[in-house]
């Protein structure tokens, strides 16, 4: 397999017009863009990926529905629908996936010796078909389940080392999520 390259950004989002291997990006702390897509149902409740036991990085743990890192030469949502239909084989439409905001990312791994800075794309996609017919990608994802509005909260905000640990990031989540379904 081909070394994966993304493209490179200043602080503020703005394109640098260059590409470096994604290894490199992580090891030097450069700038570069992802793209998560948290999938809800029509109910509020939150599909939630567990993380395959292989990854370098949380290995094991609840995170979001579908993350990835975004090609060189890729727009946020190219590489949001290529995530999607990689992680759990789920194809959609664009239109069907609402921009939620983007997140300026920046923390070290020691363990790795690197220090990743990212400007998260951050969707919203409604769906309720079954997880039970997601084809996962076992190099990346070990399970997906939908979890309850309070079940994510416990999951994510309660109970420590179950879930990569990014608690106010999951309550800015879990918040669009009950608004938009009007859960109470």
């Amino acid at each position: 397999m081909s070394e994966e390259y993304v493209d490179l950004f200043d602080s503020d989002d703005r394109p640098l017009s260059r590409s470096v291997p994604k290894r490199q990006a992580h090891q030097q702390g450069l700038w570069h863009r992802s793209a998560h897509v948290w999938i809800y149902d029509r109910t509020g409740n939150i599909l939630m990926q567990k993380r395959a036991q292989t990854k370098d990085t949380f290995p094991g743990l609840w995170d979001i529905s579908v993350a990835g890192h975004i090609s060189a030469g890729e727009t946020p949502t190219e590489g949001a629908l290529r995530e999607l239909k990689e992680e759990i084989g789920l194809e959609v439409q664009s239109d069907q996936l609402e921009l939620l905001t983007v997140i300026h990312m920046a923390y070290p791994y020691p363990r790795l010796g690197w220090f990743n800075r990212e400007h998260c794309y951050v969707y919203l996609l409604e769906s309720d078909a079954d997880p039970n017919t997601f084809t996962l990608q076992r190099e990346e994802v070990e399970a997906v389940r939908f979890f309850t509005p309070e079940e994510f909260s416990h999951l994510t905000l309660g109970e420590r080392g179950v879930a990569v640990p990014h608690e106010d990031y999951y309550r800015q989540i879990l918040n669009a999520i009950v608004k938009k379904t009007e859960r109470l």
